[in-house]
């Protein structure tokens, strides 16, 4: 009986969060950046058919809702934090107001 209820509390503690699928609001235009916060240049990489293709780190307006938020990272040396999208780019988190609790994965590097 003692573990049924320890079970229901965790499964109830759990399930008032979003794993891996936090939503957050751009507060101000902002752009996609490495790990570390530094911003991204644009770069030219070859396609699966071996085409030149440019590739240019997203923006986002203010306003914008990112879905799918899952990494907060900070960066050791510098200690600039950034919120990761996952499948997606890692944007300031002075940009982005997370929008209901949720739990996400934090590294430090």
């Amino acid at each position: 009986m003692v573990m049924k209820k320890i079970l229901f509390f965790v499964f109830i503690c759990l399930s008032t969060y979003s794993f891996a699928n936090c939503t957050g609001t751009v507060i101000s235009n902002t752009t996609d950046t490495e790990f570390d916060g530094t911003k991204k240049k644009c770069e030219t990489v070859k396609d699966i058919k071996g085409k030149d293709v440019r590739m240019c780190p997203s923006e986002q307006k203010s306003g914008a809702k990112l879905t799918g938020i899952s990494q907060y990272r900070e960066n050791s040396k510098t200690g600039t934090p950034v919120l990761c999208v996952h499948g997606g780019g890692c944007y300031p988190s002075k940009d982005i107001k997370i929008s209901e609790p949720c739990m996400l994965g934090f590294f430090k590097e």
